[in-house]
C-alpha cells in the first residue's frame, strides 16, 4: 500500500530540477534525494480540474493505480509527486493507469511490463 508524505524534507526535495516526467495530462515528479523503504505519494490537483468532488475521485484512482505498482517490481521506492492537470478530468482508471506508467517508465528510464494475465508467451517453443 502506498503511503502519503508527511515529511518536510521529502516535499523540499520536489525542486524545479528534480526528475520529473510527463505522459498525457499528468506529471511525475521524483524527490531523489529521500530515501525510504517503500513508495509514498503527494499530489497536487489544483481547483482548475473541477469540484472537490472530481479532484478527490481521480486522487483515490491514482492512489489506486500505484497502489497496483507497488505489487510488482514496477514502482522503486522513493517519494513521488503526481502533478493532475485539467484533461484528466473525466479519465477512467485503465487510461490513468497508461499515463502512470508510461510516466514512471520514463522516470525509471525502463520498461514494465504489461500485465499479460491469460497470455502465454509466444516465444516459449521459439529456438
Amino acid at each position: 500500500m502506498v503511503d502519503g508524505i508527511s515529511d518536510r524534507a521529502a516535499f523540499a526535495g520536489f525542486h524545479r530540477d528534480a526528475p520529473r516526467a510527463s505522459s498525457g495530462p499528468l506529471t511525475i515528479v521524483l524527490n531523489p534525494s529521500f530515501k525510504v523503504d517503500s513508495a509514498q505519494v503527494a499530489f497536487a490537483i489544483p481547483r482548475r480540474v473541477g469540484p472537490a468532488v472530481v479532484r478527490n475521485r481521480l486522487r483515490r484512482q491514482v492512489k489506486a493505480v500505484f497502489d497496483e505498482l507497488t505489487k510488482g517490481p514496477a514502482l522503486n521506492s522513493g517519494a513521488y509527486l503526481v502533478i493532475v492537470r485539467a484533461e484528466a478530468r473525466g479519465s477512467d482508471y485503465a487510461q490513468l493507469r497508461s499515463w502512470i506508467v508510461r510516466a514512471i517508465e520514463k522516470l525509471n528510464n525502463r520498461t514494465i511490463e504489461p500485465q499479460s494475465i491469460g497470455r502465454s508467451d509466444e516465444n516459449e517453443n521459439s529456438i
